[in-house]
């Protein structure tokens, strides 16, 4: 099996450190920070008080800092509008951004490839390691210090992994059900529409937080009805926008959901990821704004494994 690389350039960085930062962020984001261990990695959201999502963002622990990883067009609105949430807590926030720089590896040997060569190599900051998802293992982000970044690239090239564009790995995150937000469905969604929960981003027993209330109300009063769903577009022209609406049928007016992600799969193919009325999920009658049929299939899984 081939090992690749792609060049994750959407993706920004936010570094949170001090003291307090560990219940400072407990206190702010749907995953339970206590549960994450150092060098390891959980995809987690940031909600407003509604409990609709602000952005979603894959976290790392790194020793005693977190690193955010969201795409790069919301960093400066959330880093600014965390800061006000520090108050007097010893906590600091800093853009990476320009520090470091987001690679995806993905196939079958890539992150032993990857643990080979930190192991090995004479950098003077370690290349981090993230990974995307528990239950993806072929799957990592790499974050690169950036001073490094030309010579690390070339040892993964000798190393035998092929650069790979942007769009293979955009569709491997829809079909592994990873949900980015931005700006189109900044504050549209609840976290439990994005199935935060069954990959660990959402935790019910870690205590307040913003929009907890209502997040935790929608849980045990049993009454969601929207879920992320994967699928896809037979069309050569069409191109789905983020946050485009879709409708219960070619002739009807109702939402009957929101599109979280697109990518151009092929000349024939649009792949897609978006949020679905559960009872719309699996029918093959949700349409696009200009009436194009869509098929959606719910996610396979269904742990919890926060």
């Amino acid at each position: 099996m081939n090992n690749y690389l792609t060049h994750l350039s959407d993706l920004g960085i936010i570094e949170i450190t001090g003291s307090d930062a560990p219940e400072f962020l407990q206190g702010q984001f749907t995953c339970d920070i206590s549960d994450i261990k150092n060098h390891q990695s959980r995809f987690s959201a940031w909600c407003n008080a509604q409990g609709r999502v602000i952005c979603s963002f894959l976290i790392l622990r790194d020793n005693d800092r977190y690193l955010l990883m969201l795409p790069e067009v919301l960093i400066a609105t959330v880093s600014t509008r965390l800061k006000v949430f520090v108050l007097r807590a010893k906590v600091g926030l800093t853009t990476r951004s320009r520090q470091y720089f987001c690679t995806g590896i993905s196939g079958y040997d890539a992150n032993d490839i990857a643990d080979r060569l930190n192991n090995t190599g004479s950098q003077r900051e370690p290349v981090l390691q993230a990974a995307v998802s528990p239950f993806e293992t072929g799957r990592t982000i790499l974050l690169i210090p950036s001073d490094t970044l030309d010579s690390y690239h070339s040892r993964l090239a000798s190393a035998g992994l092929q650069l790979s564009d942007h769009q293979a790995w955009k569709i491997a995150d829809i079909e592994a059900g990873i949900a980015w937000i931005y700006p189109q469905t900044n504050g549209e969604l609840m976290p439990q529409e994005l199935n935060l929960e069954r990959i660990g981003g959402l935790s019910y027993n870690k205590g307040c937080y913003p929009g907890q209330e209502i997040i935790a109300r929608l849980h045990f009063r049993g009454r969601q009805k929207r879920r992320l769903c994967y699928g896809y577009l037979e069309s050569s022209y069409a191109e789905m926008q983020i946050g485009a609406k879709l409708h219960a049928g070619a002739e009807s007016s109702i939402v009957a959901g929101i599109i979280i992600n697109s990518v151009r799969e092929s000349r024939d193919m649009v792949r897609i990821l978006a949020v679905i009325d559960i009872d719309q999920a699996g029918t093959n009658t949700v349409v696009t704004e200009n009436g194009q049929p869509l098929h959606f299939t719910p996610f396979p899984y269904q742990t919890d494994i926060s």
